[in-house]
């Protein structure tokens, strides 16, 4: 899976840190591209629910391998898009086939750790792949000053999906399943909803609490992470896009450094002390940000917001994997997936509104005060858990 997601994040992050420049070369504002953001969130909702039964019944690499192949060649679609406009369905399919397989994903990743060792092994798979495409946004950086911007993403669309498709043959060649016992079953959307329902109920409340904690992180994803290329080259700093690919660089070595160590940490000495640190210093990033002025000074608070962001989705997915059983994986991130995606909707909306109309401030300080707020609930309301789940 590392190997497969780092071909695929190679050519990948060529093209998806520029995404917001092409969309809005194409003709799209800054209300499109949070209504976008929110087309591809609101699409995975019911996918995720579906996708959470299917794992837990069908098992992990049949779901993993197809919609894989069905996502590479999305690709292909973007490449050749006339106008904004034609986004909408594109983007609402790639949210589609993305919220069927990242039960299956994610699970399959889990059940591939062991719980002494269950933070390290996320910091891998979170920046294996990363590693292959550290350099990437510097090359289509220089690519985007060099040809424009639609040209070149064009040109990078291809890329990538020759990259994904060559990802997905393997996966289907090499790739074992995970979930040793599998019940077939029919499935309805009834049993899927009932499904569902179970799970949450017995849930415990702290697993709820961080089901929470993750739903504003992606809240913060929504206000702020379709704006920070916008705000740092076009409209407020004047960064060129080779520039942003090295803060990027900068920010991922940064990340492949120092969050394998982290997640040492939380593997020998806890993990709720480090997913409150991780968030509260996340806090500061954002509001840095918006006293930027020059190369330099974005550097810094891109880097923070990088590394310890990074350090907060490991923990946090190390500490849900810690209270949740194998066989109810697939179903909880199924529930988790649907939580995000709500709130990253509701985001994306307030982040285009507020960027287009009030304040291309506003955004990043309300991704700031976000944070803080999942801060103090991790101290407030998360403990560790006495046992680890396999």
């Amino acid at each position: 899976m590392t190997l497969t997601s780092g071909l695929w994040n190679f050519a990948g992050q060529m093209v998806w840190p520029f995404s917001t420049l092409y969309y809005l070369a194409l003709g799209a504002s800054y209300m499109d591209l949070g209504l976008l953001s929110a087309v591809w969130s609101a699409s995975r909702v019911v996918p995720l629910m579906i996708g959470g039964y299917l794992t837990d019944r069908f098992g992990r690499k049949r779901l993993v391998v197809t919609f894989s192949f069905g996502l590479s060649v999305i690709n292909l679609l973007f490449a050749v898009v006339p106008s904004w406009e034609y986004l909408i369905p594109i983007i609402a399919l790639d949210g589609f086939i993305s919220g069927l397989r990242e039960p299956a994903f994610s699970s399959i990743i889990a059940d591939s750790t062991k719980p002494e060792v269950r933070a390290l092994g996320f910091a891998v798979w979170n920046f294996g792949p990363v590693l292959f495409g550290m350099f990437s946004p510097y090359i289509a950086g220089r690519i985007i000053d060099d040809m424009g911007i639609v040209n070149s993403m064009r040109l990078l669309y291809i890329v990538l999906f020759a990259f994904s498709f060559t990802a997905c043959i393997l996966r289907l060649l090499f790739l074992k399943e995970t979930l040793s016992e599998r019940t077939v079953e029919k499935m309805s959307l009834k049993s899927i909803l009932s499904s569902g329902v179970l799970f949450v109920l017995k849930v415990p409340k702290r697993v709820l609490t961080l089901f929470g904690v993750s739903s504003i992180l992606f809240l913060v994803y929504g206000l702020a992470d379709p704006f920070w290329i916008a705000y740092a080259t076009r409209d407020v700093i004047g960064l060129t896009a080779s520039q942003w690919g090295l803060i990027l660089i900068f920010q991922t070595a940064l990340k492949l450094t120092l969050t394998p160590i982290f997640a040492y940490v939380s593997d020998r000495f806890g993990r709720v002390k480090l997913l409150f640190s991780s968030l509260l210093i996340s806090a500061t990033a954002p509001f840095l940000f918006t006293l930027s002025g020059s190369f330099e000074q974005t550097l810094i608070p891109i880097a923070l917001y990088g590394v310890f962001m990074s350090v907060s989705s490991v923990t946090l997915s190390a500490l849900l994997a810690d209270y949740i059983s194998r066989e109810s994986r697939g179903r909880a991130a199924a529930f988790q997936g649907t939580l995000n995606q709500i709130t990253l909707v509701i985001g994306s909306v307030i982040g285009g509104y507020t960027y287009q109309n009030i304040s291309k401030s506003y955004p990043f300080l309300m991704a700031s005060i976000s944070l803080l707020v999942a801060s103090l609930i991790t101290l407030l309301l998360v403990k560790e858990p006495r046992v680890r789940a396999e």
